[in-house]
């Protein structure tokens, strides 16, 4: 059955189901799996511990099988309300930036308008449009509100997407605000990082110019929610990029029914349905309508255009972020002495030397420069928290290393990071880490072939996120 067919069988089931109380939806979450924007060297290291919790699996009644290490399948119930249709869909994102969410905003944009104009005839329907939406938005201090602080949002009117994102041809510009505000049919997504500046859309519908800033206070935190809602006309949605990023902004969302959710690592997705099932029993139906899978995918300037380096050419032994789980990394630098090169990604691994003392230049490196460092590499290791699917992980394995990481966050959950279990650890143990460490040095070219799958598993989620992306609009356009 090609996709065509698909998509009228599902009109005629939808249509046989009006009258009954839900319907049930199949979409496919192709592996549905960093980084998020904030796996770039910029997160902080967590609180010191070893042993690393594990993370509290809600029940859900949503079932998952899976037929391949690639292929899942995630069963949605409708919910008993109908979603508007929508024609024309809003990513917000800061201008000017190169970092992983921004990028895979742009890497939306990009799909969405490229599925419907490269459709050959089985998505005639999809009249839909994507569009970026630059917007500066920051948190300071102020009056008005009960924590004391007022959020800032300023539209970009003139913004304009950065040289790096000409790789995404298909990408649209928002020129006009009002345009995004006032239609009843357009779909405004946010970064989960800025989910308090949700409601600044409605609080201003007049600002139309590079200059205009409005004040949202703490975004849909201050439970007013039923009244937003009727003055509301766009819909919305949030992108889960990540989980820890988000730190609590916004916590009222998991009250609100007119969200929807978007999430791109199996970590996101267990925090979502927990937090839109909690207190809310009775509403499991009309919650999982609201929640979508979308991966994002490694850039293929990022991935190995050429055969891999030989092992010769390989000059650094082991690769760190230095702003995470730093105190993990120390604890194995003292162990292993002198007997192994440790390399910071940052500035300063193209100096001479850097500090014992964990005194680095931290300056970020460009992500040409990134993937340029993990290439002279063996072995890359990541003891520091995963917000979300993260990047650096898979970069690197697509540079030709060898990946140790914890079980923190994402990295707990297999689809997130699905590297054989003897190169994850869930309790911090250096000797057993150093030794591990010492074998892969050693035995680099056999060891490195361990991460085959993983690599072609990357390969493969820019046509898993178009997969998500005909999903997403099937659900938003046709039904």
């Amino acid at each position: 059955m090609n996709f065509r067919e698909r998509l009228l069988k599902l009109k005629r089931d939808h249509a046989a189901s009006i009258g009954s109380s839900s319907t049930t939806t199949t979409i496919t979450d192709a592996a549905v799996t960093e980084t998020t924007h904030h796996d770039d060297i910029s997160c902080s290291s967590k609180t010191k511990r070893n042993k690393v919790e594990k993370p509290e699996i809600p029940k859900i009644t949503s079932s998952i099988s899976s037929s391949n290490s690639n292929s899942n399948t995630l069963t949605f119930i409708q919910s008993p309300h109908k979603l508007k249709k929508v024609n024309k869909i809003y990513l917000v994102c800061p201008p000017n930036v190169q970092t992983g969410g921004p990028e895979a905003m742009h890497q939306l944009c990009d799909k969405i308008n490229s599925t419907v104009e490269y459709s050959n005839g089985d998505y005639d329907d999809f009249q839909v449009t994507a569009y970026m939406l630059y917007m500066q938005c920051h948190t300071g201090k102020g009056t008005g509100t009960r924590d004391n602080t007022t959020s800032y949002c300023r539209y970009c009117k003139y913004a304009k997407p950065i040289d790096a994102y000409s790789i995404y041809p298909h990408v649209q510009v928002c020129h006009d605000w009002n345009e995004v505000v006032s239609s009843s049919s357009s779909l405004v997504i946010w970064p989960e990082c800025w989910t308090e500046f949700m409601n600044v859309l409605n609080m201003n519908k007049s600002m139309n110019g590079d200059r205009g800033t409005t004040k949202g206070g703490q975004g849909g935190g201050d439970g007013n929610h039923h009244q937003q809602q009727q003055q509301q006309q766009h819909k919305q949605a949030i992108w889960w990029l990540s989980v820890d990023n988000n730190r609590g902004k916004f916590q009222e969302w998991h009250r609100r029914r007119d969200i929807l959710h978007l999430y791109q690592s199996e970590y996101a997705r267990q925090y979502i349905m927990k937090h839109l099932n909690h207190d809310n029993n009775d509403m499991t139906a009309t919650t999982q309508s609201l929640v979508f899978p979308m991966t994002e995918y490694i850039p293929f300037r990022h991935r190995q255009p050429h055969p891999q380096p030989q092992p010769e050419c390989r000059d650094l032994e082991i690769l760190y972020n230095p702003l995470k789980g730093l105190h993990y990394t120390d604890e194995i630098r003292k162990r292993s002495g002198k007997k192994f090169q440790f390399t910071p990604i940052s500035s300063s691994s193209n100096s001479s030397s850097t500090s014992e003392q964990g005194n680095y230049n931290n300056k970020r490196l460009s992500p040409t420069e990134v993937v340029q460092l993990l290439r002279r590499g063996k072995v890359y290791i990541d003891f520091g928290n995963h917000p979300g699917m993260d990047r650096l992980p898979r970069e690197a394995a697509m540079a030709g290393c060898i990946v140790i990481t914890n079980k923190e966050g994402a990295a707990y959950y297999d689809k997130d990071v699905p590297i054989p279990n003897q190169y994850k650890f869930e309790t911090f143990h250096v000797e057993r880490i150093h030794d591990l460490l010492r074998d892969c040095i050693v035995n680099y070219e056999k060891r490195v072939h361990d991460f085959d799958a993983y690599r072609e598993w990357i390969g493969q989620q820019e046509s898993q996120m178009e997969s998500c992306v005909k999903e997403l609009l099937t659900k938003l356009v046709l039904d």
